[in-house]
């Protein structure tokens, strides 16, 4: 039951802050935006389980290394479950933000966790949307995506994440901060700028629903 009370504390303090930050922002109903959202110590322990991995090359959809084009695309992913303890935790920012904002009919990952490095050697994604069919259910699609970052914002330079014409808390690229989220819709476009040193990590999901009606 204290369990169940903090989780709702919680929720209720995420929505005040949110409030507070969106406020007098344009197009605040775009996205859901929430700073330190988990501590640095987390965070640390989700690299330490996951650095040593091994990764691959980022393609343009799940083939893989068969469509990579790192004119277009480059990094280094590793799917991580979307039935963890890692996906539990990025669920819960989901639904708020879908609770909150945008009232979607969703309700599952379309896909596994990605866990994916910028490195500083132009390290980037060029303008995209996130749309495509769920692996889970074929007939269903991907409806809010969330990017959550696990590193600090000076230790890397570039890797600005940008919505041409959005805005996020004001302006249209935002260089996220270790424990940050967004959730938004899968269909906006978006990129990330080149990381031209350091190293950009974050994770990032897909949630899934039936066809827009």
């Amino acid at each position: 039951m204290r369990a169940f009370q903090a989780l709702v504390t919680s929720s209720i303090l995420v929505t005040r802050l949110l409030n507070k930050t969106m406020k007098n922002t344009p197009n605040q109903n775009s996205f859901f935006y929430h700073n330190a959202s988990i501590t640095p110590k987390v965070v640390q322990f989700i690299i330490d389980e996951l650095k040593d991995r091994e990764k691959v090359k980022a393609g343009t959809n799940r083939s893989g290394k068969e469509d990579y084009h790192p004119d277009t695309r480059k990094s280094d992913i590793y799917w991580i479950s979307d039935t963890g303890w890692v996906s539990g935790m990025m669920s819960h920012f989901v639904n708020l933000a879908n609770t909150i904002k945008y009232k979607y009919d969703i309700g599952y990952w379309a896909d596994s966790i990605q866990y994916t490095e910028y490195n500083g050697d132009g390290a980037h994604y060029s303008l995209h949307a996130d749309t495509a069919p769920s692996i889970r259910v074929k007939t269903d699609i991907r409806k809010l995506s969330i990017s959550l970052c696990l590193s600090r914002k000076e230790d890397y330079e570039g890797g600005e994440l940008v919505f041409p014409g959005e805005y996020i808390v004001g302006k249209n690229s935002h260089k996220m901060d270790i424990g940050d989220v967004i959730v938004f819709p899968s269909d906006f476009h978006h990129k990330v700028n080149p990381v031209t040193s350091g190293q950009r990590i974050a994770l990032v999901g897909w949630y899934a629903g039936p066809p827009w009606r």
